[in-house]
């Protein structure tokens, strides 16, 4: 999708220096600083932004593989 935004001189002017010194677009840095806005004001907000930015500790292994030595339970307890 495209999108037109209006920035003023001073803001325009310091993300074109901005993108340039880091080597990426202008469109890269307006997108990233977008998704951070919204992750902080969507209603999931509530959540910590780490919980939607978890990545597995892959030297964990996968822990599942530990079920199989769960037994069924012994009543029913509803």
């Amino acid at each position: 999708m495209n999108l037109s935004v209006y920035l003023p001189q001073k803001l325009a002017s310091e993300l074109s220096h901005i993108a340039e010194h880091q080597n990426t677009t202008k469109n890269a840095i307006v997108k990233e600083a977008l998704e951070e806005w919204l992750m902080h004001h969507s209603p999931r907000s509530k959540w910590p932004v780490n919980f939607f930015n978890f990545e597995p500790i892959k030297e964990a292994g996968d822990f599942s593989m530990y079920r199989k030595e769960l037994g069924a339970p012994k009543e029913d307890i509803l």
